[in-house]
């Protein structure tokens, strides 16, 4: 996935540009450069496909470092924001898991406090 000299995440002997789910897409760049790269083809490849982005749901985020909107062109900017959430896992600023593993560990706690109901009551029975 090497494209033109650019390679966004190497992960092994894989080079990560981009994750894709149905309509949703994340961008991923090691530096500035190469996000201004990846964000000018992004947007040529949506135009000769005739698709649009949409700008409302469309986030920023920068790990590590603050930064401003990021401009697409003059009429229209991508806002950046301290907190994504990608296919149910949250990514932040701090580039940890610590919001993500606090997330999970309160839906965990949330799903063993409605079972516990079930899993206690004297109205089940261990014979059929």
């Amino acid at each position: 996935m090497l494209r033109n000299g650019y390679c966004s995440r190497q992960y092994n002997t894989v080079c990560v540009c981009t994750l894709q789910f149905a309509d949703d897409q994340v961008v991923l760049a090691g530096d500035k450069e190469d996000l201004e790269y990846m964000k000018r083809k992004l947007k040529e490849t949506y135009e000769k496909w005739g698709l649009d982005m949409n700008l409302n749901k469309s986030k920023y985020l920068c790990v590590g470092e603050t930064h401003n909107n990021l401009k697409l062109d003059e009429d229209s900017e991508i806002e950046v924001c301290q907190e994504y959430k990608y296919l149910g896992v949250i990514f932040d600023t701090s580039g940890t898991d610590d919001k993500e593993i606090r997330s999970r560990v309160i839906q965990a706690r949330k799903c063993i406090t409605c079972l516990n109901g079930i899993l206690w009551s004297k109205d089940i029975r261990k014979e059929r």
